[in-house]
């Protein structure tokens, strides 16, 4: 594991007092995110945990490759919210997070909350190919209707993002959908957008695994 995730904390030593117990009034999200630019070939990776709940006051992870857990960050105080993120060329974040079993340990007060989940790099559904519009195409007109290739079987949502410095729509459509109508009145003319389509899949061992491809789109000024 590279050294830049360590952080100057002992929290491992906490951790070989407590007894680990499952999670009650903590909610945590482990993600793996693959994003492609334009008609980029290779792509870049986000490693991203969110823990949710009272009084969190620190998250260590188990490395499969390490003898003991590594601190990702802490705060005495403790937090409502803590997120942590790693973002790498997609290739890199591979050998960083390589598939195997992993566990979180996070802290509230003198309890320790593990979350067991396992990497596995079958899961990650492709990168999605938008059909239309074309990367950095001028639509003569603010009327939109997104097409991509099908899904494969094993993506669970597909989500769409529409979005500029000024404003954003989303919504999320059945996995087997291949195409979305913006609304009328999203789209403006004269601005630029950037159109994103991202293929999700929830894994039953505590992952969450999503792919997206984000374009960038202008509409003619009148």
């Amino acid at each position: 594991m590279d050294k830049r995730l360590l952080t100057v904390a002992c929290m491992a030593s906490i951790l070989a007092l407590a007894v680990p117990v499952h999670a009650q009034d903590i909610e945590i999200d482990v993600e793996l995110l693959r994003d492609h630019y334009g008609n980029s070939i290779t792509g870049e990776g986000d490693f991203h945990i969110d823990v949710e709940g009272e009084g969190v006051a620190g998250i260590a992870m188990q490395h499969p490759s390490l003898p003991a857990p590594i601190v990702l960050m802490q705060n005495v105080a403790g937090f409502d919210h803590i997120e942590f993120e790693r973002e790498e060329d997609w290739n890199v974040l591979r050998n960083l997070l390589p598939n195997g079993s992993y566990e979180l340990f996070v802290k509230k007060g003198l309890m320790i909350v593990n979350y067991p989940f396992i990497i596995n790099y079958a899961l990650m559904p492709p990168v999605p190919t938008i059909t239309y519009p074309a990367h950095e195409q001028v639509l003569p007109t603010p009327d939109l209707t997104i097409t991509w290739d099908p899904a494969p079987a094993g993506v669970d949502l597909i989500e769409i993002e529409v979005s500029s410095d000024f404003s954003e729509f989303s919504e999320d459509v059945a996995p087997t959908e291949t195409s979305l109508t913006v609304p009328s009145g999203v789209l403006k003319p004269g601005q630029s957008y950037e159109v994103l389509v991202e293929f999700t899949t929830f894994d039953l061992d505590g992952m969450e695994y999503a792919s997206e491809r984000v374009i960038e789109i202008f509409v003619a000024a009148p």
